[in-house]
């Protein structure tokens, strides 16, 4: 059976999943969630690009790539450039480089804003999840629905906030 991408759009919608809508280039999309669009603080949907050719990177590779991108360097400002603007560039930066990336979009019990940050899959040291919005490369010890987020380092956010839902986006 050969499942077409309207076939995936209906299916999402029918059981209220979370999705992604294709543009004309396949490698490339505006995350999608319910009836709402991810947006950066501009409000301009988040647009994650794919490189076909990225792979899963060593823990190595990927620390090394953190090093030398900048995007950590980009001061937070509410109106200018927020969480979801660091994953959404992180991403992009990582995929252009050759590294496979994705995008954790998670929703709070209570609080109507959410928060958004990195995964990559290393080959040897499994799932690495990367949080930019503090200004330096902070990486994510622990998450579950019904919890905090667990940082290795103090992070201003989620600091009262429980987890209600989790996305993924590759």
């Amino acid at each position: 059976m050969d499942i077409n991408d309207t076939t995936l759009f209906w299916i999402a919608i029918i059981i209220g999943a979370s999705y992604a809508i294709i543009t004309d280039n396949p490698n490339e999309y505006d995350i999608q969630e319910d009836d709402a669009y991810l947006v950066g603080a501009d409000g301009h949907n988040i647009h994650l690009i794919n490189n076909p050719n990225a792979t899963d990177a060593s823990y190595s590779e990927l620390m090394n790539f953190l090093k030398y991108d900048k995007t950590n360097e980009i001061p937070y400002d509410i109106n200018t450039f927020v969480c979801s603007d660091y994953s959404e560039l992180l991403h992009n930066n990582a995929e252009k480089s050759g590294i496979k990336a994705g995008v954790v979009s998670i929703g709070f019990i209570d609080n109507q804003d959410g928060h958004m940050f990195n995964i990559f899959n290393t080959i040897d040291n499994g799932y690495i999840f990367i949080d930019e919005a503090g200004g330096y490369d902070s990486t994510i010890k622990s998450f579950s629905v019904g919890n905090k987020i667990v940082y290795d380092e103090n992070m201003y956010v989620s600091d009262d906030n429980i987890i209600s839902d989790i996305d993924f986006y590759w």
